[in-house]
């Protein structure tokens, strides 16, 4: 969770929005939706929808009181594995990255992958804003946590069928290659191509692999 963005302190709920919003190239969004239910120790896929184009849209196919974990990707967002140690401030970290940048306007992400390295998502702190007042706009208030990029998707790791991770211990999905030692990220890359059909068994269950981003977040929440 960021801590220059004020998101909601909710109680914990039975079930949860997972949201992957995308910003396009052009200023647009496209989003993917995963609603999910926890009863006792199982949880269920409620409902989900992918390739939504507006805020506007989701809000037609979501329960405005549900609580909201949301995952930010796409334009304006800098993703990079770098070394970093105990003594590293957030503007050393930063300045890796983007060498003489305010860490005033910016919003980091740490995903350790061990104790020296760790993949950092820099976003700016006005698009970040932007969209949680769009949210909130939209009546969209209950948003309990927010990530940067893909990184989200070690919550799930476990859960997927171990036959479609590869003996190099790759696994593929939508359009990112994953390096993995089965229990953590080691390693990601972004292709070209993506593999629109593609199901991923996970828990039992196929899943778009275009939702399976929202479906991490959403596990995450409990």
């Amino acid at each position: 969770m960021f801590e220059k963005v004020g998101f909601e302190n909710i109680i914990k709920s039975k079930i949860v929005a997972g949201i992957e919003l995308v910003i396009l190239p052009n200023g647009f969004y496209e989003i993917n939706l995963v609603v999910l239910k926890k009863n006792k120790s199982q949880i269920s896929i409620e409902k989900k929808a992918e390739g939504l184009n507006s805020i506007d849209e989701l809000t037609k196919a979501l329960d405005a009181n549900s609580p909201i974990v949301l995952l930010i990707n796409g334009k304006g967002i800098i993703h990079r594995k770098i070394t970093i140690t105990d003594k590293d401030t957030l503007s050393v970290i930063l300045n890796k990255l983007l060498p003489n940048a305010n860490i005033e306007e910016f919003i980091l992400q740490k995903t350790f992958i061990n104790e020296s390295e760790a993949f950092i998502s820099v976003i700016r702190t006005s698009v970040l804003n932007e969209i949680v007042e769009a949210f909130k706009k939209a009546k969209l208030v209950a948003i309990t946590e927010c990530f940067l990029g893909p990184f989200v998707v070690s919550n799930v790791l476990s859960l997927i069928d171990e036959r479609i991770i590869a003996n190099n211990h790759e696994f593929r999905f939508d359009k990112y290659i994953i390096k993995t030692d089965r229990s953590q990220l080691t390693d990601i890359s972004i292709v070209d191509a993506t593999n629109t059909n593609q199901k991923i068994l996970i828990g039992g269950e196929y899943l778009n692999s275009k939702l399976l981003l929202a479906f991490a977040s959403g596990i995450s929440y409990f």
